[in-house]
């Protein structure tokens, strides 16, 4: 295992900071995210990157695992021992997902895409409506700062 840095930008696409996700190396080249980043738009465990400056994300996709990043915030840190919560990680294993970590007011998940959008969005919004103050969305299924425009990586080429 080792780590690498990448920058994270704001809605108006300036870098605010960075992130350091663990990765593996791939024999092809590349590295393969051990988990979903909480700040990192555009990827998900298990994706093939390729650090490139040149790029405006900082790195490009070489190729995509087919797992759903999702991002869940809290009013208050003490929100992720909530009951709820326990409730929402159940669900996401029943969906095939793991809980990746996060922050100390967020909780970074990865869900299979075969769970399919509908049993995710049910969950997660689900949850929301359970308890109120919390917020989720995709971390890799938009283009970074535009939340209507998909990426479409899981449509066939």
């Amino acid at each position: 295992m080792k780590h690498i840095t990448l920058p994270v930008f704001s809605d108006d696409g300036r870098s605010q900071t960075r992130e350091v996700l663990e990765v593996d190396s791939v024999p092809s080249g590349g590295c393969r995210l051990l988990h979903s980043p909480a700040f990192v738009e555009g990827v998900a465990a298990g994706d093939v990157i390729e650090p490139d400056e040149r790029e405006p994300s900082g790195f490009r996709v070489l190729s995509r695992a087919g797992n759903l990043a999702v991002v869940v915030t809290f009013e208050e840190e003490q929100d992720r021992s909530a009951e709820p919560v326990g409730r929402l990680r159940e669900g996401i294993r029943a969906l095939g997902g793991t809980q990746d970590g996060g922050p100390a007011r967020m909780l970074v998940l990865t869900v299979p895409l075969r769970a399919g959008f509908p049993a995710v969005e049910k969950l997660l919004n689900g949850f929301v409506a359970e308890m109120p103050g919390t917020h989720w969305w995709y971390g890799n299924v938009y283009e970074r700062g535009d939340a209507t425009r998909p990426l479409d990586w899981w449509k066939p080429a």
